[in-house]
């Protein structure tokens, strides 16, 4: 492993959060006077919440969930972001009601154990500060078991994805994963440069994979972290005589 990858400070992790600007539709916006919405805006609602919620957000997320039932009092995507909202804050009482409601409309809903399974919002932060310290004191491998322990396989979008893909790039086993997940990532967010940056710097590590994340670091002049990736990228290879235009420009 090169010294870049020895370097915790080289990932990036904890993104600052920023909320939608979609996250203001109010329920005014969209349900009509016979309580009534269009398929578009409930499932609008929907990605608002999903977004909040993975950014830990959960009470704005459980208000959109609500505006979400008054449209649709059965939507189980609604009831069960719901239970997991409750459950987070600590109401387990509210979230047996969700999960109860949840299980009357469909007994196999994938949300029923998705939300039975949610932890309180100071076990997972207790935790995450837990791979954090892991993370920076370079023992990759051990915070991933922490993450997989929250997370499994699949991390939500958005920055827990990002902490999670790029801390697993880091383990020589772990890396396919990470580059399949953050291509995923990309395919479905396209407008969000984030996944395809860290894809880009990761493919980097490897000699094989360098020249396809050069070509996606090169994409974002801009951004400082994709500029700093691609300098690293070319000063891997300061004695490889094809390289040397580039990196002199």
């Amino acid at each position: 492993m090169n010294q870049f990858l020895k370097n915790p400070s080289a990932f990036r992790f904890w993104a600052p959060a920023i909320l939608l600007g979609a996250a203001a539709i109010s329920s005014a916006a969209c349900i009509s006077a016979n309580g009534q919405a269009p398929q578009s805006q409930v499932q609008g609602l929907l990605d608002v919440a999903h977004q909040l919620e993975v950014r830990g957000k959960v009470d704005l997320a459980a208000q959109k969930w609500q505006q979400v039932l008054l449209a649709d009092p059965n939507n189980t995507e609604a009831l069960g972001g719901l239970a997991r909202a409750s459950k987070a804050m600590g109401k387990d009482q509210q979230a047996r009601e969700y999960i109860e409601r949840l299980r009357a409309i469909n007994p196999n809903d994938p949300g029923i154990e998705r939300a039975e399974e949610t932890q309180t919002l100071k076990d997972q932060s207790s935790q995450l500060q837990q791979a954090g310290k892991l993370v920076q004191q370079g023992q990759y491998g051990q915070a991933m078991n922490v993450y997989r322990q929250l997370y499994g396989n699949d991390p939500p979008p958005g920055d827990v994805a990002l902490a999670y893909y790029e801390t697993e790039s880091a383990t020589e086993e772990g890396r396919p994963h990470a580059i399949a997940g953050l291509r995923a990532l990309s395919e479905k967010f396209p407008t969000d440069s984030r996944y395809q940056i860290a894809l880009g710097r990761i493919l980097t590590y490897n000699p094989k994979t360098r020249p396809e994340g050069r070509h996606l670091l090169e994409q974002h002049p801009n951004d400082p972290e994709a500029v700093e990736a691609l300098r690293q990228s070319l000063l891997w290879e300061a004695q490889n005589p094809a390289t040397a235009a580039d990196i002199k420009a």
